[in-house]
């Protein structure tokens, strides 16, 4: 493996299967959010695969998407959060995943903002509400992340509003 985002026609054919149904997802894009059961049955894993640990179900669903550049939230490798069967996930093309250094200080700090943003957001939900698009992040953190960081983050926002908005509206 190269680390290099498999390319069209080098991957094995089952992964090519995987990255051609997530691309219809993209829609032309750059993220896509969808159930985390569907994403499950798109890389041929069960509703029950949130049994397993958490990090070794990021890890599993890690190595293959890793492998065709696309990221996904909540992503348990880069947080204290992982997929739950209930929730949604976001998608986002990035070379390699988007790997992280989660414990990096700027970074962990940038998280913490996004998840009191959630908080606040989710403290008063409303059905009509538009979808979550700010991170929550100052200006002058937000100078600090790197691309791939904010993307992250950004994506990570995303699914944690959403899921909670679902399991509020009991969908």
């Amino acid at each position: 493996m190269t680390g290099e985002p498999a390319a069209r026609g080098s991957a094995p054919a089952e992964l090519r299967t995987v990255q051609a149904s997530l691309d219809r997802r993209f829609m032309g894009e750059g993220s896509a959010t969808l159930a985390t059961v569907e994403l499950f049955a798109v890389l041929g894993l069960g509703p029950s695969a949130t049994e397993q640990s958490p990090m070794s179900l990021a890890r599993q669903i890690g190595a293959t998407l890793d492998r065709i550049g696309i990221a996904f939230e909540p992503d348990r490798r880069y947080g204290h959060h992982g997929l739950s069967a209930q929730g949604v996930v976001v998608l986002f093309r990035f070379p390699n995943g988007a790997p992280v250094d989660p414990e990096r200080a700027e970074y962990a700090e940038a998280r913490k903002e996004v998840e009191a943003a959630i908080a606040a957001g989710v403290a008063e939900i409303d059905p009509a509400f538009p979808q979550f698009e700010p991170i929550g992040v100052s200006a002058e953190g937000l100078a600090k992340l790197a691309t791939d960081e904010r993307l992250r983050l950004h994506a990570y926002g995303v699914a944690m509003f959403e899921t909670a908005r679902r399991m509020n509206r009991g969908t």
